[in-house]
């Protein structure tokens, strides 16, 4: 979103975050693995959430919700996720970061990310 490499922005992130004695947080190992999952495999990602969002390009979708989609569809793709669970909580996210809507649109994109997924005959290679 700010147009900077990612290890940067990571970087920027967690030096920001300080505990209340001023001593730096630890690194989330879950996240740094899905932020460079998602970058890595982006060429991938962005094409099942295009096809399974009918008429919507990605840059015409919210930001919030375009990364919400980028890191559930990562989830399901590349790790071992129940995809109820990652729905879930991609819904969760939405709800808490972006809007009713967009959950709706989000729930939507995803059960199709989720079917075409489950169809490696409909996945460009």
């Amino acid at each position: 979103m700010r147009d900077e490499p990612v290890a940067a922005a990571m970087e920027a992130f967690y030096g920001s975050l300080t505990s209340e004695e001023g001593v730096p947080a630890d690194r989330d190992a879950f996240a740094d693995e899905l932020v460079t999952g998602v970058t890595r495999e982006i060429t991938k990602i962005d094409p099942e959430i295009e096809r399974g969002s009918e008429n919507w390009k990605l840059g015409r979708m919210a930001a919030v919700d375009r990364n919400i989609l980028r890191l559930a569809v990562y989830e399901m793709a590349y790790k071992s996720v129940a995809p109820a669970i990652v729905i879930d909580e991609a819904l969760l996210l939405a709800k808490r970061f972006s809007g009713e809507t967009s959950a709706s649109f989000i729930n939507g994109v995803l059960d199709a990310v989720k079917r075409n997924l489950e169809r490696p005959d409909l996945t460009e290679p």
